[in-house]
């Protein structure tokens, strides 16, 4: 076996940062590295048609199962006004309310987030947050914020810094 040098590295890092990303060639190790640094963690390649067809068939319940699991207490719901505006998964977490849009496509737009955006208006939320199948976590603008699904679904826990 390698041994492997920068297992520490990896968990301070990812004690500042909500994902980090493990750079190299092909068959160098990288997966093999991150399960044996992390090893209580889940590991996802939403890449895998088997990690990501759970995803893709119920997006929404597969976040709210990882957020009760990771907040225990909380409630996830589907908010919906008569006009039809609607969050796939708003978090009830007691003094907090945290609203989700899960996109399956790989680079969610404002235009994307209007239904989020009407949902942090109409309940006064800060922000509200879009889960999607990429790499960044990047700003939408006006409070929402695309997140990467696979280090959320692989770190449930770090909802609570949300």
């Amino acid at each position: 076996m390698v041994p492997r040098r920068y297992r520490l590295t990896l968990r301070r890092l990812l004690r500042h940062f909500p994902a980090v990303t493990v750079l190299g060639p092909r068959q160098c190790g990288k997966t093999t590295f991150i399960r044996q640094a992390l090893p209580a963690w889940t590991y996802l390649d939403l890449e895998r048609p088997s990690d990501a067809a759970p995803m893709a068939a119920d997006p929404e319940a597969r976040l709210a199962s990882a957020f009760q699991r990771a907040a225990p207490g909380s409630q996830p719901y589907f908010w919906r006004t008569a006009q039809g505006d609607e969050v796939d998964c708003l978090i009830d977490r007691g003094t907090r309310r945290v609203p989700f849009e899960v996109k399956l496509h790989s680079s969610p737009t404002a235009e994307d987030a209007q239904g989020l955006r009407r949902c942090m208006r109409d309940l006064d939320l800060p922000h509200g947050y879009i889960i999607y199948p990429g790499r960044e976590r990047y700003s939408l603008g006006q409070g929402v914020i695309a997140l990467p699904a696979e280090p959320l679904l692989a770190r449930p826990e770090s909802v609570r810094g949300l």
